[in-house]
């Protein structure tokens, strides 16, 4: 399985040589640079770590939905920071992505295991994924005033895949299945991930705080 940082390499090979390949790096400008390196601090990098640190918890049926949230919190800050308002029609789209995010949240309320889906989970777990979302809309703001500094989608694009990747390969914890320390996932000289069936390879960067101790999902 490809992890996230591989994914990010190879969009990082693609986007610099579409560069390459067309108007180059000219067009590259230290204002726009800027935005678009605060904006990949939060989408993909800020993005990514809640997101899976939500799939590790809630699982992937639970925190996809919820991280789906973004449009809603890329309303919230664009209104007042770029003026942007929508139609009645979109507003209703947004209430019901409410609706959906409060239905998820609430399942399996007042019950347990195989009452509640087959899995008991900790609600306080779910707002991993929410803020997920809240960095997407966030991102989604910097990468609108982004482009009026950078007017090239390929050159922001790079640029966000450039520090996204940076951070993920700055901080290499582990993503793992119980609530061992982060060195723990890691194997010892000589030994291979085979022998140590219940401890994954890294496959995201975790802050400390979220590196420590994860439950059992």
């Amino acid at each position: 399985m490809m992890t996230s940082t591989t994914v990010m390499a190879v969009q990082f090979v693609f986007f610099s040589a579409l560069i390459l390949g067309t108007t180059g790096f000219s067009g590259l400008s230290l204002s726009g640079f800027l935005w678009f390196a605060v904006a990949g601090f939060f989408n993909p990098y800020l993005f990514l770590v809640f997101y899976l640190i939500g799939v590790q918890r809630i699982g992937v049926a639970r925190s996809a939905p919820i991280k789906g949230s973004a449009p809603i919190f890329a309303v919230i800050f664009a209104w007042p920071y770029l003026g942007e308002r929508l139609h009645p029609l979109q507003y209703l789209g947004i209430a019901l992505i409410v609706a959906g995010v409060v239905v998820i949240s609430t399942e399996g309320i007042g019950k347990t295991g195989d009452e509640a889906g087959g899995e008991s989970w900790r609600k306080v777990n779910a707002v991993f994924p929410l803020l997920a979302g809240v960095v997407a809309g966030v991102a989604a703001v910097f990468f609108k005033v982004g482009m009026a500094k950078l007017p090239s989608a390929l050159l922001g694009a790079w640029t966000s895949t450039v520090v996204g990747l940076v951070f993920f390969r700055s901080r290499p914890f582990c993503l793992r299945r119980t609530g061992v320390s982060a060195s723990a996932c890691r194997p010892s000289p000589g030994s291979s991930w085979r022998g140590h069936p219940r401890r994954w390879p890294c496959t995201a960067s975790f802050p400390p705080w979220a590196a420590g101790r994860l439950p059992s999902s």
